[in-house]
C-alpha cells in the first residue's frame, strides 16, 4: 500500500518496531505500520480510554511466535513438509488490537500459504485500526475488517464480502475443520466471560462458524476464567459454564500458564501502582492463559434442549453448596416431583445420588436430570436466558 510520502519506507528501524521482518526489501507502505515505541504506548494506547478498557496487549514478539506456534499446533508441521502449493488455512483473527496492534498477527504471518492462506483481521477501534491497516499492503493475505468480533453481524458481513467462499462447509463427523481457525483474545471483563459461554453454546446449534463444522477456537484469556472452565467436579469454582465447556468441547491449555508469566514480560499496560495490593482478577496484571477449544463430536447439549440446559444450569448453579434434593424445589414450580424419576429403582440408567451438592454433580448426572426435566410436562413454557446473548447485549 503506497504512501502519500514516498519518503516513508520499511527499514531496519521498522522492522524492528514491528517486531518481525515481513519482507527483505523495502517497501513504501503507511507510516501506520511501525509501531510506536514501547515507551509511548500510554499515550498511544491509553489504558483508560472507552475503547481501550480492558483491553490487554501482547507486547512481546517472541511469546506472540510461540503461541502462534502453539494454536496453529500440528497443521504447522503437517504443511510446512509438503510442498508450497498445499492448500493453507483461513484464519480469523478477532480483537488483534488487544495482542497489541497486530503483534500476534505479525506473528502469524511468518508462516507460509501452506499454513495460513488468508488471514481475516477483526478490529473497529481507530487507534488499533490504523497499525493494522497497513499489513493489507505489505502481505495480500491478510484482510482487515473494521467492524468488532463481539458483533455476530460481523461474522455475516464477512461472509457476503465472499471473504469465506472457498471454505467449505464439513460434516460435522468428519473431524476438526483443517481450513478454518478462530483466534482471538478474550476482553478482561465480565463481557469477555460472556463471550466465551456464547460461543461455547454455538457449538449446540451449530451456528456461527460452526456451520462451516468442528471449528477449533484458540483463545488468550485471563486465568480466572480458565479456572471456571476447568474447575474440578466439586470445587467452589465449579460453575455452569464449566459444565458447558465440558458437554460441548474437548480443550485444553494451547502453552504452559507458566509460558506467559511474569505478565510484565509478556503483557502491556503494565498494573499501575493503584492497583498493586488491590483485589479484582479482571485488573491489569492478572495472569492469563493461552487455550485451545474443539467442539465434540457428539456434543451432550443439543440444539433442542440448549434453553433447558440453560434454565436448569442457571437456575441450580445459584445454590452449587446445596444437595440436589434440597435445591430441586427452587428450580420451579413443582420440580420435587423430579426426585423420584431420579431415584427410581427401577430405572438405575436414569438415577443420580440427589444428595450430592450442584458442584458436584458430573456430567453424566446433568445429562440425566436434563432428560427427566425434558420429559416433564409440567416444566415452564418459558425459560428465561439470561446469557443468551446478543450483540447488543455484549456491548451493552
Amino acid at each position: 500500500m503506497a504512501s502519500s510520502d514516498p519518503g516513508v519506507r520499511l527499514t531496519p528501524h521498522h522492522i524492528r518496531c514491528i517486531g518481525f521482518k515481513l519482507h527483505s526489501e523495502p517497501l513504501d507502505i503507511k507510516a501506520e505500520l511501525e509501531l510506536p515505541p514501547e515507551s509511548e504506548w500510554r499515550t498511544a494506547f491509553p489504558p483508560a480510554s472507552r475503547d481501550m478498557k480492558s483491553r490487554v496487549f501482547l507486547q512481546n514478539p517472541k511469546t506472540a511466535a510461540a503461541l502462534a506456534s502453539a494454536f496453529l499446533g500440528g497443521s504447522v508441521q503437517k504443511k510446512t513438509i509438503e510442498s508450497a502449493e498445499s492448500r493453507g488455512a483461513v484464519v480469523i483473527e478477532a480483537f488483534p488490537g488487544k495482542l497489541s496492534p497486530g503483534v500476534l498477527t505479525r506473528a502469524l504471518l511468518q508462516y507460509p500459504p501452506s499454513v495460513i492462506r488468508k488471514l481475516i483481521v477483526l478490529e473497529d477501534v481507530p487507534g488499533y485500526l490504523r497499525y493494522l491497516k497497513g499489513l493489507e499492503g505489505v502481505d495480500s493475505r491478510v484482510v482487515v475488517v473494521p467492524k468488532s468480533g463481539y458483533e455476530w453481524s460481523t461474522y455475516r458481513d464477512i461472509e457476503k464480502m465472499g471473504l469465506l467462499d472457498d471454505v467449505e462447509q464439513l460434516p460435522w463427523e468428519s473431524g476438526v475443520h483443517p481450513d478454518l481457525r478462530f483466534v482471538s483474545h478474550l476482553q478482561q471483563s465480565i463481557h469477555g466471560e460472556q463471550l466465551i459461554a456464547q460461543l461455547l453454546r454455538y457449538i449446540s446449534e451449530r451456528s456461527w462458524l460452526y456451520k462451516y463444522g468442528r471449528v477449533e477456537m484458540n483463545i488468550l484469556l485471563g486465568d480466572w476464567v480458565w479456572h471456571r472452565i476447568s474447575a474440578a467436579i466439586g470445587t467452589s469454582t465449579r460453575c455452569k459454564l464449566g459444565v458447558v465447556a465440558e458437554a460441548n468441547s474437548h480443550f485444553k491449555l494451547a502453552a504452559p500458564a507458566e509460558r506467559l508469566t511474569p505478565y510484565t514480560s509478556h503483557f502491556f499496560p503494565p498494573p499501575s501502582s493503584l492497583q498493586v495490593g488491590r483485589a479484582g482478577n479482571r485488573r491489569a496484571g492478572h495472569p492469563l492463559v493461552a487455550a485451545s477449544f474443539v467442539p465434540k463430536a457428539d456434543p451432550v447439549i443439543t440444539a433442542a434442549t440448549l434453553d433447558k440446559w440453560d434454565f436448569v444450569l442457571r437456575g441450580l448453579f445459584v445454590l452449587k453448596g446445596t444437595s440436589l434434593r434440597k435445591a430441586l424445589p427452587t428450580l420451579a414450580a413443582g420440580a420435587s416431583n423430579l426426585i423420584g424419576p431420579l431415584t427410581d429403582p427401577d430405572k438405575p440408567e436414569m438415577r443420580v445420588d440427589v444428595e450430592k451438592k450442584i458442584n458436584a454433580l458430573t456430567l453424566e448426572d446433568w445429562s440425566r436430570l436434563l432428560t427427566v426435566f425434558d420429559a416433564w410436562p409440567f416444566a415452564p413454557d418459558m425459560l428465561f436466558i439470561s446469557d443468551s446473548l446478543t450483540a447488543k447485549d455484549v456491548r451493552d
